[in-house]
């Protein structure tokens, strides 16, 4: 899409546009929030909780935990990356490099979790948030790598 000003047409990039919105911060403080959240809990009340797990839901619980710490923190650095485009004026170019280089790749989904309703409740919350935060953030990719919208 372009946009005239002063009789020139100027292309909009709607993935760049979408990082100067309060949608993206609000995206953002989600993520980073979440990514506090997890580790509190895993830390804290999620080790106990752990410790009373039997296999294999023990071995699951650990897979799972090392999965969603990865998962968070690829998000997370990747909306810092974000972030730059706004804060120290990244070119999407180099945004997309950071992007390429940091391997963000989709994630899969709660239901390609064996167990997964068996998990501690408050566990299962986190992964969920984290798959949701995954989507939001692969929207804001694919609007900066086609110039496509996103909701």
């Amino acid at each position: 899409m372009s946009l005239v000003v002063n009789n020139k047409s100027v292309a909009i990039n709607f993935g760049q546009h979408f990082v100067y919105s309060a949608k993206f911060d609000s995206i953002f403080e989600k993520g980073m929030s979440l990514v506090d959240k997890t580790a509190q809990y895993l830390d804290g009340k999620g080790r106990k909780q752990a410790k009373s797990l039997k296999s294999p839901l023990s071995v699951i619980y650990i897979t799972e935990s090392m999965r969603l710490t990865s998962r968070l923190l690829s998000l997370s650095s990747w909306l810092l990356s974000l972030r730059k485009l706004r804060t120290d004026g990244v070119s999407i170019r180099n945004a997309i490099q950071i992007r390429d280089d940091l391997k963000l790749k989709r994630f899969g989904h709660v239901s390609h979790i064996k167990h997964f309703d068996k998990l501690p409740q408050e566990f299962q919350e986190l992964i969920i948030d984290s798959y949701k935060l995954s989507q939001q953030v692969n929207c804001i990719d694919r609007a900066l790598r086609t110039n496509s919208y996103c909701e």
